[in-house]
């Protein structure tokens, strides 16, 4: 099953890849921030207009499960 994904990859379009690479890029960059909410101190999550409960929920979400404007680049 591994070496089908890998071949249909491998044979794709090169617009398909370079798609399928930028999500990648963009899940592991949702991840790091996500990382980087979750470690925010009190003060500073005051300081965005969060409470320690909203940085919580949002860090511990998929990387894959990110509001469209962040898929966008837009943040």
């Amino acid at each position: 099953m591994m070496s089908h994904a890998l071949n249909h990859t491998a044979t794709c379009h090169p617009r398909q890849r370079v798609s399928l690479l930028a999500h990648i890029i963009t899940a592991f960059g949702v991840a790091r921030q996500r990382h980087q909410l979750r470690n925010l101190d009190d003060r500073l999550l005051r300081d965005v207009g969060i409470s320690r409960g909203q940085a919580m929920h949002e860090a511990s979400k998929a990387p894959w499960d990110a509001p469209q404007n962040w898929k966008n680049g837009d943040i």
